[in-house]
């Protein structure tokens, strides 16, 4: 049986915390299913332009920033932890995140959503230092997040408006998150 372990020991003020996004080369029938269902069922289509969804890797080291993306390019690499290359693409992002570079956006705002669980997060850090012996990696939490284009100018009705498809609320409300065990935060903003 697999061991949830947390990451409470670790400070992350003082590390170098780099991210990376993992997108799919193969066509998301999640974010399909779920656009066909909030455009043609839920009466999102006027707005909503577009939906991935994707996986953030929030990865803390102790490195200067051109080593730990330098080391985090090779665990990436070696190991199977991250993705599968012949079905997923790594985006490496330095400290600053710039999300938009990864996700564009046609018309309107882009917005990216961290989802977690209410229970907390696991790091996956333990795995590399036992299996490939990457002990300079201090910290790895694993998020699924979602990338929603909607066709607003608005900034502030962008938001609302992505937060209300992100949570279900009702069978008529939401959809992509279940508040009972699971939290969204909007982490970027960003316009065409």
């Amino acid at each position: 049986m697999f061991e949830k372990r947390l990451c409470l020991s670790y400070n992350h003020s003082q590390a170098m915390n780099i991210s990376v996004i993992i997108k799919s080369r193969l066509p998301d029938l999640t974010a399909i299913t779920a656009i066909q269902t909030l455009t043609n069922i839920m009466g999102y289509k006027e707005v909503l332009n577009r939906l991935e969804s994707s996986v953030l890797f929030e990865i803390a080291t102790d490195e200067t920033e051109e080593k730990a993306v330098a080391l985090i390019g090779d665990a990436i690499e070696k190991t199977t932890l991250f993705c599968n290359p012949n079905k997923e693409t790594a985006v490496i992002l330095n400290r600053n995140r710039d999300l938009s570079k990864v996700f564009s956006v046609s018309r309107g705002t882009g917005l990216v959503a961290r989802v977690s669980d209410l229970e907390g997060v696991e790091d996956l850090a333990p795995i590399l230092w036992r299996q490939w012996g990457y002990r300079e990696i201090k910290s790895v939490i694993k998020y699924p997040i979602w990338f929603i284009e909607l066709n607003l100018n608005d900034r502030e009705k962008a938001i609302q408006l992505a937060e209300e498809i992100l949570i279900t609320e009702s069978r008529e409300n939401g959809l992509l998150i279940n508040p009972h065990y699971q939290r969204a935060e909007i982490i970027s903003v960003f316009s065409a």
